[in-house]
């Protein structure tokens, strides 16, 4: 069993993960499971930081292995921007790290966004449960993988208008 490390896991999946990973033994060279990143602020400047971040943090372990999970989301903002470079700089600068990314995971955020409409209901909504993604991250970061480095969890993909009609029924 690998040596699992839960950099900074925040949030419903950082729970998640904690509750379902493997206790860590200290027998080998660890895995870093890296969910640092805030995604609720989209400024540059907050986001550029995150980046700046995950580059020093990759610099101290070039020669660990380093989940990182990301997004394939495909909105212009500085969040899309700065998490796609990350997964870059990792790519190049280490031999043994994997990126992870993920649809968008039904929680509290994206549930309450639909409810009040902050977010507009717009064509298809990729999602996963948390329960579910937290699962496919553990068994990337347990098992060994070679020259595949870059992994998408599938979600279950369903109209956002027919998501909004789910959450405000009454």
């Amino acid at each position: 069993m690998r040596d699992i490390v839960l950099c900074n896991g925040r949030g419903q999946l950082g729970s998640a993960l904690s509750n379902i990973l493997p206790v860590n033994k200290n027998i080998g060279q660890p895995v870093y499971i890296y969910h640092t990143w805030n995604f609720l602020k989209k400024e540059q400047s907050i986001q550029q930081d995150c980046y700046n971040k995950f580059v020093k943090f990759v610099d101290q372990h070039k020669n660990d292995e380093i989940v990182f999970i990301s997004t394939y989301s495909e909105k212009d903002n500085s969040y899309t921007y700065y998490k796609q470079l990350a997964e870059s700089y990792l790519l190049v600068h280490t031999k043994l790290s994997k990126v992870v990314k993920l649809p968008i995971i039904i929680g509290n955020g994206i549930c309450r966004d639909l409810k009040t409409g902050k977010n507009e209901p717009y064509g298809l909504l990729e999602l996963i449960s948390v329960e579910d993604a937290a699962k496919e991250i553990s068994l990337i970061a347990q098992n060994h993988h070679n020259q595949n480095r870059v992994f998408r969890i599938q979600g279950e993909t369903v109209l956002a208008k027919l998501a909004t009609q789910l959450l405000t029924f009454k």
